[in-house]
């Protein structure tokens, strides 16, 4: 266990969302809802996203209902995107296998794996995101998430985590819907998605009102 890491997760958790959330997130470090089924951890797992949520629609909610009625003109995206930080050179020889099945299987489409070298190509954050994402404060899987809504947003298309290893053709009917995305069987796990999307594999159509606020 990392102290120092969950030391800092838990003054940004109080910092952002008061005790009551510290409390709940204390008990799931020591004893996750993952180790031995429990389902008490499961259940306090399950406050402690509803409280989120809440917490959220409270501050946020106005900006939620200010784009849920944007439909915009469909644009199809004709590219697989993925994300690799450090570059193709430097990535693990599994990364490099499911890139190489992306571009297998991709069809016409083009794969796009953006990296620190290329980013700027197609998109551009503030240069104080760049600074955390170099000093550490925001983690490369936490930047991945920018990067992806704002690529959406812009360009539309279809997002694969570096990891995913596809071994079919990818569908052409994920690309022409407004949002799409895998979704996984319940299992009892407590996840905040309730199993109905992921963020590691989803398409969508560049405009979408749901990325406006990232892109």
């Amino acid at each position: 266990m990392d102290v120092k890491y969950n030391l800092e997760k838990l003054k940004k958790l109080y910092s952002e969302f008061g005790m009551g959330l510290v409390l709940i997130k204390i008990i799931l470090i020591i004893y996750p809802y993952t180790r031995h089924n429990n389902k008490i951890a499961r259940r306090l797992f399950n406050i402690h996203n509803k409280k989120i949520m809440s917490i959220l629609e409270k501050e946020y909610g106005n900006l939620a209902e200010q784009w849920n009625h944007v439909m915009s003109e469909k644009v199809s995206g004709d590219t697989v995107w993925t994300f690799w930080w450090q570059g193709m050179e430097d990535a693990p020889d599994g990364v490099k296998h499911c890139i190489r099945n992306m571009e297998r299987f991709s069809g016409v489409k083009k794969v796009v794996v953006i990296t620190k070298d290329n980013i700027h190509d197609y998109i551009e954050f503030p240069e104080y995101i760049y600074d955390k994402v170099e000093n550490g404060t925001i983690t490369f899987t936490h930047f991945s998430d920018l990067v992806r809504m704002k690529l959406l947003y812009r360009y539309g298309g279809l997002w694969l985590d570096g990891g995913v290893f596809p071994i079919n053709w990818l569908d052409d009917k994920i690309f022409n819907v407004y949002y799409w995305s895998r979704k996984v069987e319940k299992h009892g796990e407590a996840n905040i998605t309730d199993s109905r999307w992921c963020g590691s594999l989803f398409a969508a159509q560049a405009g979408g009102g749901g990325y406006r606020v990232c892109g």
